[in-house]
């Protein structure tokens, strides 16, 4: 399939077919031909004769290079808009008519996103509240013996999702697991440079400063797979830091590249007289004959007091230096090779959302007790028998 992706790159690149424009919000946009997976292929190109030809052509050539064979059975050419003469099409493309909606790798394809029609095949795989119901017939499961039967549960369902070490059984918390693995893809996002998915969110969102993730999605219309993802950036970023590189894309009092905070949350004084509270780390660093330092600059003359912190936040700054050239890094915090993985953001997550101690569940356990022996005292007094 990577024959025909590049003959159809070329295709495209040639001119000889047109794909569609993805964004171009204040920029050209990005143009994509055609979409693989596996064996399945989407093909972008305008309704014209000439174009689906060329198509046709590139068909035969890929039967020829790879002794593969398109199927006209299993192709469809599907019309996008109106007043297409789709027969004429058709009869130079070789493949029947289809129409919209349709469904792609088992998805509703360019239908309306409200449609409850188009959503029940989705809705028979995925039903809300999947991971509730999925951890309810765990949890039914642990306290029945298999039988799934409404039996009490004696430690909270937290504790048992809790690491052995801690004291649970070590059971993967479903909700907490999915969201692991969509923070995979903004981790992909901030270190590949060259995937389409990439470039498409790209052209469409465009890139917030620093060009580390995409900008906030705000469309009121659609259900953006990516603006779900998006929504985790701020949690995923204070589980990171940046190695600096040329500072061209880390800011200097906002991000988290010196130290374990920011330097706006280590020097909140000296961020609110600073001159330039949103500049990027190399606009702070001067060159000089001796390789350069660190310039702070600030909106008056400091007091005495305040000379202290000066002093603190460029012994900090001492061992850095900018080194030209060199990109800066976004690395993850939770690992010790800087890189993402499922499980630490899963761990990080647990321990950010700790379940109480075994000290806090005996003492908890044991107030109820006493409360319940209590009540037992009280009502046994209340119904003994009295004597004359």
């Amino acid at each position: 399939m990577e024959a025909l992706s590049q003959l159809l790159s070329r295709a495209r690149n040639g001119g000889f077919i047109f794909g569609f424009r993805v964004g171009g919000r204040g920029s050209e946009g990005l143009f994509a031909s055609h979409l693989l997976f596996a064996d399945d292929t989407l093909i972008f190109c305008d309704a014209d004769a000439d174009q689906l030809q060329y198509l046709s052509w590139t068909f035969m050539w890929f039967e020829a290079i790879s002794g593969l064979k398109v199927n006209p059975s299993k192709t469809e050419a599907i019309p996008v808009g109106e007043g297409i003469l789709m027969e004429i099409l058709a009869s130079v493309s070789g493949c029947k008519i289809g129409s919209l909606p349709t469904s792609y790798l088992g998805l509703p394809l360019g239908a309306p996103y409200k449609s409850t029609r188009v959503w029940d095949a989705v809705e028979e795989r995925f039903r809300k509240r999947v991971c509730a119901r999925l951890e309810k017939i765990q949890r039914d499961f642990l306290w029945g013996g298999g039988a799934l039967e409404n039996k009490p549960h004696l430690v909270g369902w937290k504790v048992i999702c809790a690491d052995k070490k801690e004291g649970g059984l070590g059971i993967r918390s479903l909700a907490t697991f999915n969201k692991a693995l969509l923070r995979k893809w903004l981790w992909r996002f901030t270190n590949e440079n060259e995937p389409l998915w990439k470039q498409i969110i790209f052209s469409k969102y465009n890139l917030q400063e620093g060009g580390w993730c995409s900008k906030g999605v705000r469309d009121c219309y659609g259900v953006g797979v990516w603006k779900a993802i998006r929504k985790g950036w701020e949690k995923f970023c204070s589980h990171s830091r940046f190695i600096i590189g040329d500072g061209t894309r880390v800011k200097f009092w906002k991000d988290l590249w010196c130290g374990n905070q920011s330097l706006e949350e280590a020097f909140p004084i000296l961020f609110n007289l600073s001159v330039n509270k949103e500049g990027w780390v190399a606009e702070a660093w001067e060159e000089d004959e001796g390789g350069g330092n660190w310039g702070l600059r600030f909106n008056r003359h400091l007091n005495d007091w305040e000379v202290g912190e000066v002093e603190s936040l460029l012994s900090t700054l001492h061992p850095l230096t900018i080194r030209r050239g060199v990109e800066d890094l976004f690395r993850w915090k939770e690992n010790k090779n800087g890189t993402f993985s499922v499980k630490s953001f899963y761990s990080s997550f647990s321990r950010d959302t700790k379940p109480p101690s075994q000290l806090e569940l005996f003492g908890h356990l044991g107030f109820q007790l006493g409360l319940a022996s209590l009540v037992g005292r009280q009502l046994g007094a209340g119904c003994s028998p009295q004597t004359a």
